[in-house]
């Protein structure tokens, strides 16, 4: 295998390692429901958009359940 392997119940990059991940770290549980979970997000994007009120504060969730391609789009603005 060429790369790297990584596995975990939640990965964040960049600013969200540091802001977002201890958020996920203490909230995030095996059974957490997809409603759960979008909530989540949002309070992870959230807290980022906070710190970088440049960024745009309109949020788009997909998802794909499975291995057909059903989908669900969620546009979330403040």
């Amino acid at each position: 295998m060429i790369g790297v392997h990584y596995e975990d119940n939640h990965v964040a990059t960049g600013f969200g390692n540091h802001l977002a991940r201890p958020i996920l770290r203490d909230e995030w549980h095996e059974n957490l429901s997809y409603e759960e979970g979008v909530k989540l997000l949002e309070k992870c994007m959230r807290v980022l958009l906070y710190r970088d009120r440049s960024a745009v504060n309109k949020l788009q969730v997909q998802s794909f359940w499975g291995l057909g391609r059903k989908s669900v789009l969620k546009n979330k603005s403040e």
